[in-house]
């Protein structure tokens, strides 16, 4: 093809797809399927045969300016993106380690957490009462641990608001940016796809220790990559274990995103 310009196939969520590069290899586990630019897994199937509406598109050309990221990242996408990534329930429950749970991602460590948070009566939207907190929390603590969020909404009688939960998330949010940023010094001029992939991965692991190899920070070899702006390499050696396929799927394509 003339101009410049190279063959890409869609991919089943309409990102740009390279036919030729691979699955990538690297963190505690490896990936099964490859990213926005390669066709090893799921994403080297054809637009069409995910999209029977439009049967006629297979293929489309890229050019230059096509693939480059955006440059803002704000509150708004980090919330989404973690609403999405994390999971986002208004009502009490027990996380995979037992820990009673709310929102996206807060753990409350004891009633008198619960209680410092709004809650209103799901049947009446009247403000909770500390009592009527403190019955919820117990109610979930005594249930079996690690079961869909779902499970135990009727063992509830409480919700959190919508603007509470994000003034948790947007607080959470800001700590672990700030953490970020001592640890990576140029955090704020990296490409905002490899930021929000950043921030996925401290939000589920914490920042860790890399002598005691916990944490993001266990992550060696790709943080040598994001320092060095190795982007390709970065998202090859970002995989967790834990996290769902899916999950560290979108991570890595964040990376890839952000390479030019």
């Amino acid at each position: 093809m003339s101009n410049g310009f190279s063959r890409m196939y869609l991919g089943w969520d309409g990102h740009l797809v390279h036919p030729g590069s691979s699955a990538g290899l690297g963190g505690p586990g490896s990936f099964r399927n490859a990213g926005l630019l390669g066709s090893q897994g799921d994403l080297e199937l054809m637009y069409e045969s995910r999209h029977p509406w439009a049967p006629g598109i297979t293929q489309c050309t890229l050019g230059a300016s096509a693939s480059a990221p955006p440059a803002q990242l704000t509150m708004a996408q980090i919330r989404a993106d973690l609403s999405a990534n994390e999971g986002r329930v208004n009502h009490l429950y027990l996380d995979t380690k037992g820990l009673v749970t709310v929102g996206v991602g807060t753990m409350l460590p004891n009633v008198a957490a619960a209680q410092a948070l709004s809650f209103v009566v799901r049947s009446t939207l009247a403000a909770a009462t500390a009592k009527e907190i403190e019955t919820d929390f117990n109610a979930v603590l005594a249930m079996t641990a690690a079961q869909l969020a779902a499970k135990y909404r009727p063992s509830t009688l409480l919700d959190m608001p919508e603007a509470q939960i994000d003034s948790l998330l947007d607080t959470e949010i800001t700590t672990r940016e700030a953490a970020l940023k001592v640890e990576f010094k140029d955090y704020d001029t990296y490409p905002a796809g490899a930021r929000r992939a950043l921030i996925d991965m401290v939000f589920n692991l914490g920042m860790g220790s890399a002598s005691k190899n916990t944490g993001l920070l266990a992550f060696k070899t790709m943080k040598t990559a994001i320092e060095a702006s190795d982007w390709k390499k970065a998202a090859a050696s970002c995989h967790r274990k834990g996290p769902s396929e899916a999950r560290n799927n979108w991570t890595r394509d964040r990376f890839l995103e952000s390479a030019p």
